[in-house]
Order: C-alpha cells, then sequence, then structure tokens
C-alpha cells in the first residue's frame, strides 16, 4: 500500500533489481556483502503529477520493504522538444545505469499515461467514425542524467537529475521492461493491435505481440560542430542530447575502462582529426540485440543506387525480411525513401527520413486496403551530426525488420519505430535518394 500521506492516481508494476548506483550514493558499496535490493512503484500523485517511487529491501528478508522517496517526478502532461507528453501517470518503470568508458549515466525508463493524441493522429482521426479504431495516448521514455541525494522529512534518498530524454519508441511499442543479460542491457516492449477494429481482432482470435529484443546503451560521437538543424547551439537544446566539450585526451580515454552498472558496449563515433576541436554528443542507443542477425537465412539482394541511375530489380522478398539502407553525402535537402511494396500491386509503406524536417516517417497510408484499419503516420525526430571531419553530415543508416503484420525501423541506433502494416505475403522493395547515394541490402528471415 502506498504511504497514508500520498494521494496516489495509480500504484503499480513493482521492479526490483539491484543497483550499483544508488549503493554508492547511499553509502552501501564499501562492503560487497552489504549490496542494497531496489524497487521502483508506478504511478502518480492528483494534481501533481507522474512519479516513479524507490524502496529499498531487505536482500535477506524479501518481506522487509522500507519506503525512500520520489526517483522521477514529472508535472502533469510535462512535455520535452525531442520526446513526448509524459502524461498523468507512470506504468512500468525501470532503473538502470548506462555506460560506456568514462561516461556513466543513470537511468529511468517509464511508460506514460494520459498524455494528449499527436498532433497529425488527431487530424487524421477528424473526420472517422466513433467505432473507427483509435490508439491509447502513451508513450515510453527513457530519461537519464545523475543521481542525487535528496531529503524529504529527515529521510535522504536517490532521486535522478535529468540532463536529456527521449522516447524509446516513436511508434506503437509500450510496457517496455529492461533486464542484464550478461554484461548488455536488453529491452523487450510490447505492440499492441489497436489499429484493427474489434470484428477484426475477435475473428483473428489474438492481439498484440512482443517486439524484437533491444539493446540499450551509450552512443558517443565526437568531433561534432552541427547538426542538420544547425549549430552546436541547435543541438544543445535537443533533449535527447548532452554536449559537452571535450579535448582529444578525454575522447580518446572515453574508451578505457568501464563504470558502475551495464558496462562496454557503447557506440563510439570518431570523427574529425580529434584536435581539440568540436563537441562530445552522448544520446542513448537503441538497436536490435546482436542475437537478432541469427535470424537472416540468406541475403536476397545487395544493391548500390548512384544519382541518376535507375534501382537494379530486386526479386520479391518474403514478408519476413531485414532491409538494411546507408544513404551517403546527406545534406539538409536530403530526402531517403524506402518502398516496401505489395508483390502483387496494390498496397504499400513508405518510410522517408527528410533532412530538412529532421523527421523520419512511417507513411502506412497505402499499407492495406481496407477501411476499417487505421493507418495514421508513425514520426519521430531525428537529425544528423555534422563533424570536423571533411566529409560533413554522417550518413544516415537504417535497418528495418518485416514480419508479417509488424514493421520495426532503427535509425543510426538511437531512433526507432515499431508499427503495425498487416502487409502481404511477398514484398518488392526499392529505394529512392534525392540528393545524395544509398546502398540496399536485404535478408530472408527465418528460424
Amino acid at each position: 500500500m502506498p504511504p497514508e500521506e500520498l494521494n496516489v492516481t495509480g500504484w503499480r508494476d513493482p521492479f526490483v533489481a539491484p543497483w550499483q548506483a544508488a549503493d554508492a550514493l547511499l553509502g552501501n558499496d564499501s562492503d560487497p556483502t552489504n549490496a542494497g535490493l531496489y524497487a521502483l512503484i508506478s504511478g502518480g500523485e492528483k494534481d501533481l503529477g507522474p512519479r516513479t517511487w524507490l524502496y529499498a529491501i531487505q536482500p535477506n528478508d524479501l518481506r522487509k520493504w522500507t519506503f525512500l522517496g520520489p526517483l522521477l517526478s514529472m508535472s502533469p502532461n510535462e512535455t520535452a522538444n525531442w520526446s513526448g507528453d509524459f502524461g498523468s501517470n507512470f506504468e512500468c518503470s525501470n532503473f538502470l545505469t548506462v555506460s560506456a568508458g568514462e561516461i556513466q549515466k543513470d537511468t529511468v525508463v517509464v511508460s506514460t499515461e494520459g498524455g494528449p493524441e499527436r498532433e497529425w493522429v488527431t487530424e487524421y482521426m477528424a473526420n472517422k467514425s466513433a467505432d473507427f479504431p483509435r490508439r491509447t495516448p502513451h508513450n515510453d521514455h527513457w530519461v537519464w542524467g545523475s543521481l542525487q541525494l535528496k531529503t524529504d522529512e529527515n529521510t535522504k534518498y536517490p532521486a535522478l537529475e535529468r540532463s536529456a530524454t527521449s522516447l524509446l519508441d516513436w511508434g506503437a511499442l509500450y510496457a517496455a521492461t529492461t533486464f542484464l543479460y550478461g554484461d548488455r542491457r536488453l529491452l523487450w516492449g510490447w505492440i499492441p493491435d489497436e489499429d484493427l477494429a474489434q470484428p477484426l481482432l475477435k475473428e483473428r482470435g489474438w492481439a498484440g505481440c512482443l517486439a524484437l529484443p533491444r539493446e540499450l546503451f551509450v552512443q558517443t560521437t565526437y568531433g561534432v560542430e552541427g547538426c542538420l538543424g544547425g549549430g552546436i547551439d541547435v543541438l544543445r537544446g535537443v533533449s535527447s542530447m548532452d554536449v559537452e566539450e571535450r579535448n582529444s585526451n578525454e575522447a580518446r580515454g572515453g574508451q578505457g575502462g568501464h563504470g558502475h552498472g551495464d558496462h562496454g558496449h557503447g557506440d563510439h563515433r570518431h570523427h574529425g582529426h580529434h584536435n581539440g576541436g568540436g563537441y562530445t554528443v552522448t544520446t542513448m542507443g537503441i538497436r536490435p540485440a546482436e542475437q537478432v542477425t541469427a535470424l537472416r537465412k540468406q541475403m536476397v539482394a545487395n544493391v548500390e543506387i548512384h544519382p541518376g541511375t535507375p534501382m537494379p530489380q530486386i526479386p520479391p522478398v518474403p514478408r519476413a525480411c531485414e532491409i538494411q539502407v546507408t544513404a551517403h553525402d546527406m545534406c539538409p535537402t536530403s530526402t531517403v525513401s524506402l518502398y516496401i511494396r505489395d508483390a502483387t500491386g496494390g498496397t504499400q509503406t513508405v518510410i522517408t527520413f527528410s533532412a530538412a524536417d529532421e523527421t523520419l516517417i512511417v507513411d502506412r497510408s497505402r499499407s492495406t486496403t481496407r477501411q476499417d484499419i487505421n493507418t495514421a503516420d508513425e514520426r519521430a525526430k531525428h537529425t544528423l551530426f555534422r563533424t570536423s571531419d571533411a566529409n560533413g553530415f554522417e550518413d544516415i543508416d537504417l535497418r528495418v525488420f518485416l514480419d508479417a503484420g509488424v514493421l520495426e525501423v532503427f535509425a543510426n541506433n538511437r531512433t526507432a519505430i515499431a508499427t503495425r502494416v498487416y502487409a502481404a505475403p511477398q514484398v518488392n522493395v526499392a529505394l529512392e535518394v534525392q540528393n545524395g547515394w544509398g546502398s540496399v541490402s536485404v535478408w530472408e528471415l527465418g528460424l
């Protein structure tokens, strides 16, 4: 039961694990035999906003829980510019620490409910009937920073002082949870079936599925001078980025030893000459777990597309496939579009990155011929870094997984979109690049 002084809007989803960062802050790290066990409870306080509360648990007696305080607190419907609305209530909260070399980020993962619908979805729904399928507005966020010791009525407790936040997934994924697999932090999430009308769901007899397992890590890029939207001051205003000035020795040192928590599998991107110029940008890395690669049965295609030349023909591929796209020589006016079409014609899904808008879009408007399926776009904020390297902007890298009705998109290992497309048994793949050139590889997937 919650403490009597709390007027809660929710109290659910206990998450229990050890946490070295909390031990260090509370002075429990000097003796390894005194390591603590901690729990999070998700919910919110009426009129105050969403909360996730931290408990200390006696490791040798799991019945003994001690309330510490709120680990993460938000105002009602708080937002960040490259994130979503935090709503009024938290669900499925996790704590973790991701680190790579000298960089360490204490992190909370939360699912949020009670927020408004996204603007483009509201427009799409404006003329739909009352019984048309509608998603419940909710998001999965990551929030990182550093733990600080707070005091409340003579009780000391760890609270997260946040420095960056964004969405774990900009599409349909929800109720994510994380766990350690060896020294990697993996994430499972749920993809609901809210785009289908109830008669279709009843006819099928099941709803929802798990997304592919993902890995969370620290992604670090050195020598950054700006992004598609402008200079370093623009990047400093992006909620999903931590921007620091570091000299070359510090940058190289960042590849070294490990901090507390999840270790050693960050993504270090080295650009420029490391002569003290540029900035170091860190953000949450999100990529498919490495075990997913074992699903590749055979390569179906591997082609390059150059300016002024037509794309070579790719034979139809099964609707269980992985598509990898890399586009080079990007500039602020570039666009990259991946077409996934019904091999017999009639339907298509288009994944487009617009450099001018710094937006990744999954256009589902023609993904089905049925009129009773919700086909609103999925949209994510995504940019490319401009570095001190003479090559300018980084490439756009996409990994796309299609498995029957599930589509998952990963951009540059830091932006993810999961959605439903209800694809045809076989699909054709085509790539179009404006102001740049690219390559596409396709694998058939299977067990």
